[in-house]
Formats: structure tokens, C-alpha cells, sequence
């Protein structure tokens, strides 16, 4: 067996997943980090299979881990919070959701411990020189990512590239970016102090100085602050070896924290900035975000009480990787501060705690978020006892516990995807790396492999194991979602028909573990062709009806799942009512009916408070006729939170429905102070009904009168306001109105004079 080739193997598959990070391609490798980590887990198979030739044919190639030694702590807690992470997927409230995720985040389980397993690998078959080489590579590949993001920045290349104020390079958010440059950043400056030959030194100091320009221009606060205190202690606890320059370097990081704070300061207490800052197009968008007004209406606090009350119910191991939706969802109060922008927007709705600790914590328990903690608690120690007794390795040592300390303080408002997890985990696997190698200097003996006699069946075993699932849980997953990627791209290019025949071929891919997601993914295309195809839209709506009943069986605890199913069948039941659904029987509508109560009170037990169950709830009711629940309804959302202008609205409807006109006023009223719009076309739509039904021939005159203000264009308007006219006996309007929709709409010109006959 060639052992350096094998090594080289190894030491490719380890050093490309470093450029997976670059990785962007539309379609099929998109969310970013969904190409990146199926990719990733495709290459680490290759890399496990290499580890485990090594393991049965060179085990003295391996390095050992002194497991009995304190120097292995760190092993230990790392392990150990593998383990949480395990006994909370296992006991998850939604396992399969636990231990695989989906593309939007690429997170669960399987992505979380491959994370580990590379940290692991990284430490048992990488020397000094590889960890050297890794480094360069990922400074390169940082360089790469960068560039795009000032590509992205400047607005250059919008045709392929997306522009932003806030670039995401191949990473998909600023605040990732940020976070990754700021990992890179103190190596890079750590490698430019130590390297001795001068090109070497400049690339390193010229790429510190582009990652740091990167975390500037993300704007995100978080990381400022990270890079801010990170720096900070950098400076001054670095190793300098004249007083003088440590005075100096003290005397800088005062001045610099003295400046920060009075600009602060000063943009805050200015009414207006001064031209040059505005006109900056880097110093105007840092300004805005030093604005104490803006920390007012941030909703991350509390979304953060909302965590920690779940935390309370389940302080063991969590709700299990991933859930922290179901989390939030149950545990969810609209009242809290800015934690609701606008009802039924998604500013209501929150994956992710945006705080890596109080995330962990929900997620996988306070155990796992204590072994966390502990971890990089035992790293920084530790590496800060084997700088003393090893000089030649102070400088970078230092900056891997700046950069730890910036990537903790960054991740106090922030959480990890594919790109920080991988980087993050690489330099704690090369901070194991030098702490063993740097403290124990004793030779550990090799215990007897007693598996050797089995080494031939084991790998082939293992082999076929790999080959299968990521076959089964890489391959087949990337097909479904690039179809689905594929099939919403098509919508506003070629069609519907195309692109549901492309997301069916996704669709009928089934028992894989994007069951729900393909389904949910489904339903949002049929209902965006309904929009645009009116014609077709009740045969979509019902498809999606179809869809959504799946994606509530695949994943039961998605509270939006079952409000889009309600809404589905709201729709069914409004279609039903006008004619559109003659077919549905009266018991079929009955069950439709049951059905539709039955997924709100499903969507209701999974967030009590959740004000977008009840709107569309009471909606429903409205539908059916059930006017005085759909008001007893609209009251408790009321109830929920009294600035929620759409709960007014609802309640104001009922009333009307309910002939009662003056408190319907103002509820109204109330609506509209409450900032929902009661002139819009589908409010005016929706008291049309409700006056058609209560046959107030003058409210739909005025309210008919108000639509052709709003689209004089749209002849139906025209054609219900002639009709109305003529009930009431105004037929000089009637007929005004009735050649108006002739004139808008030539063809209808037979339905129009047989109208005009009928007026005296």
C-alpha cells in the first residue's frame, strides 16, 4: 500500500472542502449552504474511508490522543457535547427534523457531528506542515469570497451577481461574512508577524487588511463589537518584547475605544452628519448602524425571552436540534417589543434564536450548552499555558484565542451555517492539535487492534455504507431541490405548466427526508400560479390543499404548515359558496369544514398566542357565516395585542355582518389607527360582502365609487356599481356606468345592451 499517496488523498479531500465555501450555483446548489454541506458530506466519506485504511492497515500513522491526560480535556468536552447533541436529536419532539434539517438552513444532527468528525480527522493525520498549508489555502479561499463581496458591494456584475449594501458573498447573509472574515482575520495576522520572507508577509498582512475591510463593510454590529473587544485584547496582551511597544500598542487601543465612543456620540447627537459622511458609501452605512434609535426596535431581546421561557419547560436536552421554531412558536407573545413589524409578515416568525448560546441551550438543552461554553473556556486556558513554554509558537497561538473570542462575541447575536462551522471547528482541531503536541512530549502505545482479522469485510462494508447514503441522503436530496429551485425560477419565465411539470418530477421522489419541504414547496408554487393564472387558480388551490395535508403528516409540529392548510381550504370553501366549486356536496363541505376548525386548533395548540392563526381562523368563520364566533374570535386576537390593526378589522367586519353598524364604526376606526390600510381594494372587496349581505345599497355605491378611484380601469367595478344604481332606482348612472364597462370592454358589448334594455 502507497502511504504518501494515500496521505495526499486525504490531505486533497481535506484541503477542497476548505473551497466549498466558494461554492454558489444556481439552482442546484442552492441555498448556498445546502450545496456546500451535501458536497461537504460527499467529500468527508471519501476522507472517513481513507481514515479507516489507516486505522487497520497504518496505525502508527495516526496520531494518538492522550486520553488521560488534562492536556485531552478538550477531547472530552468535545465529545461530550457530540453526545448531547445526540440524546437530543434522539428524544427531539421532531427527530427526522433534528437529524437532517432542511435546505433552508442545512442544519440538523448528520451536518452538525460531520463537523466534528473532520475536527477529529484534521487531529489525527495532519503534522505542522499540513496545518500550514490548510491555512494558506483558507486565506485564499477567503480572499476569493471577498473579492465577490466587493464585486457585490460596488454593484459591478449585476447581471450574474447579486448587488447589495450589504454583501454575502457565496455565503448567503452578511452577518456570515462578517463572522467568517473575522475567523480568517487574526491568523492571517498572526502568520504576517511570524513569516520571515517578505512576499509571504505581505500576502498575509494585505489579506488581514482585506478581511477586516470585509467585516466593515457587512455593517453588522455584532461582529464590530467582536472584532472591537478581540482586538482589543490582541493588542493588549501581545507578547511584545519591549515595554515600550506595549505601552504604545495600550496607548493605541485607549485612543482607538476613546474615538469609537465619541463617534458614537456624535452621530447620535447630530441632526444632521456632515456632507462627506453622507456621501461616503462606506462611513454613511456604518453611521446609520451606530444609531441608538435602531437598537429601540430591534427584536432580537425579544426573541430572546421568548427562548428562555422555553428553556425553563425543557432545560434537559431542548426540543432537539433545529426545533427551535416549535420552541418559539409555543412559547410566542405578540406583545413583546417589536417582535411583530407587520401581522402575517415573516419579522413574527423565528427559526433561529439569532444567539448561539440561548440557541443552544433551547435546542439541545443547558447540558449541551454548558459543554459548549466549557470547551472553548478549556481551549483559551489552555493555550494560553503552552504559549509560555513555546515560543516559537506564541504569536499564533495568540491569534487563535483573539480569534475565539471575536467569534463568541460575534455569535452572541448571531448563529452558525456551513462556512463558520467548518473554519470555527478547523482551528479548534489545531488548537487540540498544539496543545497535545506542545504539552506531551511521552510516546502513547498503541493498543491491539483486535478488529484487524475483519479489516478487508469492515471496509467494504463501510464502502458500501458510504456509497449508499450519500446516495440515499446527499444525491437524491440534491436532485429534489434543485427541481424545486428549478421549477420556481421557471414561474416568471416560462410559465406554470413547465414549472409544475418540473417540480413534480421532484415530487414523486418520494420517502426521502425532504418530504415535507417538497410538499410545502409544492403548495407555495401552486399558489404563486394561482395568482397569476386566475382561471386555474381553484384546481391549484386544490392540488395545494392535497400537498399541504402531506406536509402536515410529514412534519406535524410546522405551525405555518397548518395555517396554510386552514387557509387552503378557506379558499375551498369561498369557491364553493360563489360557484366556482359546484361540485363539493353539502357533506363533502361539511367535512371540509371540520377539517379546516381542526388544522386552526392543531396551528393554535402549537402557538397559543399566535395572532396569524386567528386571522385567518376568523376569516373562516366569516366564510361560513358564522358571524358572532368569527367577533368572539376577533377578540381574543384583539386580546393578544391590542396594536394589531388586522384583529380590529376582522372584528369591525363581523360586526357588520351582524348589523351592527355603530360599534362596527369603531372598530373600524380603530383598525385604521392601529395602522392597517381600510382603503385598500381587498378591505373594500371584503365590505362589499358584507353589505351585499346586509343589502345596503348605499354603502356599496360609495364603497364601489372608492374601488374605480383606486383602478378606474377594471370594468367589473363598473358593471357592480351600474347594477347597484339600478336597484336603487338611479338609472341615468346605471346606464353611465354600463357604457363605461362597453367602453372598457368592447367584447362584453351583448351583455351590456341586454342590460340597457332592462333600464326604463
Amino acid at each position: 500500500m502507497n502511504t504518501q499517496l494515500l496521505h495526499k488523498l486525504f490531505l486533497i479531500g481535506l484541503f477542497s472542502t476548505l473551497a466549498l465555501s466558494a461554492l454558489e450555483l444556481p439552482n442546484f446548489f442552492s441555498p448556498p449552504n445546502w450545496g456546500q454541506t451535501i458536497s461537504f458530506r460527499i467529500i468527508l466519506s471519501l476522507i472517513i474511508f481513507i481514515f479507516g485504511v489507516f486505522l487497520f492497515y497504518k496505525p502508527d500513522f495516526i496520531r494518538p490522543i492522550h486520553w488521560k491526560n488534562k492536556e485531552s480535556i478538550g477531547f472530552w468536552l468535545l465529545s461530550g457535547l457530540f453526545i448531547t447533541y445526540l440524546l437530543s436529536t434522539i428524544f427531539s419532539i421532531d427527530p427526522n427534523f433534528s437529524l437532517w434539517g432542511n435546505p433552508v438552513r442545512s442544519g440538523g444532527f448528520i451536518n452538525f457531528i460531520s463537523y466534528g468528525i473532520i475536527a477529529f480527522l484534521a487531529f489525527f493525520l495532519l503534522k505542522l506542515r499540513h496545518w500550514k498549508i490548510l491555512w494558506d489555502i483558507a486565506i485564499i479561499v477567503g480572499i476569493f469570497i471577498s473579492s465577490v463581496a466587493i464585486i457585490q458591494w460596488q454593484g459591478l456584475f449585476s447581471e450574474t451577481l447579486i448587488s447589495a449594501g450589504r454583501p454575502t458573498s457565496t455565503l448567503g447573509s452578511p452577518i456570515m461574512l462578517a463572522i467568517y472574515a473575522l475567523l480568517l482575520l487574526f491568523p492571517s495576522i498572526t502568520f504576517g508577524l511570524k513569516e520571515q520572507n517578505k512576499l509571504k508577509k505581505v500576502f498575509y498582512i494585505a489579506s488581514s487588511f482585506l478581511f477586516l475591510f470585509i467585516v466593515i463593510i457587512t455593517q453588522t454590529r455584532a461582529v464590530y463589537l467582536g472584532l472591537i473587544i478581540a482586538s482589543s485584547y490582541f493588542l493588549f496582551s501581545y507578547p511584545f518584547k519591549q515595554k515600550l511597544q506595549s505601552v504604545a500598542a495600550k496607548s493605541v487601543v485607549l485612543l482607538i475605544l476613546t474615538l469609537l465612543i465619541g463617534s458614537i456620540y456624535y452621530v447620535n447627537a447630530q441632526e444632521e452628519l456632515p456632507r462627506f459622511i453622507r456621501e461616503s458609501k462606506i462611513l454613511h452605512p456604518i453611521t446609520e448602524r451606530m444609531n441608538l434609535d435602531l437598537l429601540t426596535h430591534e427584536p432580537r431581546p425579544s426573541t430572546w425571552r421568548v427562548g428562555l421561557e422555553a428553556i425553563k419547560e425543557r432545560p434537559l436536552l431542548g426540543y432537539g436540534p433545529e426545533n427551535f421554531s416549535i420552541a418559539f412558536d409555543k412559547h410566542y407573545d405578540p406583545s413583546l417589543p417589536n417582535i411583530q413589524y407587520i401581522p402575517e409578515g415573516e419579522n413574527s416568525w423565528w427559526d433561529k434564536a439569532h444567539n448561539t448560546f440561548i440557541g443552544t441551550a433551547v435546542e439541545s438543552g443547558v447540558l449541551a450548552l454548558i459543554l459548549f461554553l466549557a470547551l472553548f473556556i478549556v481551549l483559551l486556558w489552555q493555550l494560553q499555558k503552552i504559549k509560555k513554554g513555546s515560543p516559537e509558537h506564541t504569536i499564533i497561538i495568540h491569534g487563535i484565542q483573539a480569534a475565539f473570542i471575536g467569534y463568541l462575541i460575534g455569535n452572541f447575536f448571531a448563529f452558525n451555517t456551513f462556512s463558520t462551522y467548518l473554519i470555527s471547528f478547523l482551528l479548534i482541531s489545531y488548537s487540540l492539535f498544539l496543545i497535545h503536541n506542545l504539552s506531551n512530549k511521552e510516546e502513547v502505545e498503541q493498543a491491539p487492534n483486535k478488529l484487524l482479522r475483519y479489516k478487508k469485510p469492515i471496509l467494504i462494508s463501510l464502502a458500501v455504507f458510504l456509497i449508499w447514503f450519500n446516495w440515499q441522503y446527499s444525491i437524491v436530496p440534491l436532485q429534489i431541490n434543485a427541481k424545486i429551485n428549478q421549477a420556481e425560477s421557471l414561474i416568471s419565465a416560462e410559465g406554470c405548466d413547465l414549472a409544475i411539470e418540473t417540480i413534480e418530477e421532484a415530487f414523486i421522489q418520494k420517502d426521502t427526508f425532504l418530504n415535507a419541504y417538497t410538499s410545502f414547496r409544492y403548495a407555495h408554487i401552486l399558489n404563486s400560479c394561482g395568482n397569476i393564472d386566475l382561471e386555474k387558480a381553484p384546481e391549484y388551490n386544490q392540488r395545494g390543499y392535497e400537498l399541504l395535508k402531506e406536509s402536515t403528516q410529514a412534519r406535524p409540529t410546522f405551525t405555518r404548515n397548518w395555517i396554510f392548510l386552514g387557509t387552503s381550504i378557506n379558499i375551498m370553501l369561498e369557491q364553493a359558496r360563489i360557484g366556482i366549486l359546484p361540485n363539493l356536496s353539502p357533506e363533502k363541505i361539511e367535512d371540509l369544514t371540520q377539517e379546516k376548525n381542526n388544522a386552526f386548533l392543531k396551528a393554535n395548540e402549537l402557538s397559543p398566542k399566535r395572532q396569524e392563526v386567528y386571522i385567518e381562523w376568523i376569516r373562516g368563520y366569516i366564510v361560513a357565516g358564522d358571524f358572532q364566533i368569527a367577533k368572539e374570535k376577533s377578540d381574543t386576537c384583539i386580546a393578544l395585542d391590542s396594536n394589531t390593526g388586522i384583529c380590529w378589522w376582522l372584528k369591525g367586519l363581523s360586526e357588520i355582518f351582524l348589523n351592527e353598524s355603530e360599534q362596527a364604526k369603531k372598530d373600524i376606526d380603530m383598525a385604521q389607527e392601529m395602522g392597517f390600510d381600510i382603503h385598500s381594494t381587498s378591505s373594500l372587496k371584503q365590505l362589499i360582502r358584507a353589505y351585499v349581505h346586509l343589502e345596503n345599497f348605499s354603502e356599496l355605491i360609495r364603497i364601489n365609487k372608492e374601488l374605480i378611484e383606486l383602478e378606474p380601469d377594471v370594468p367589473q367595478y363598473h358593471s357592480a356599481l351600474a347594477s347597484t344604481y339600478k336597484i336603487v332606482g338611479d338609472y341615468a348612472n346605471a346606464r353611465r356606468e354600463a357604457l363605461i364597462v362597453l367602453e372598457l370592454q368592447p367584447e362584453a358589448r351583448e351583455v351590456v345592451e341586454a342590460f340597457l334594455k332592462t333600464l326604463p
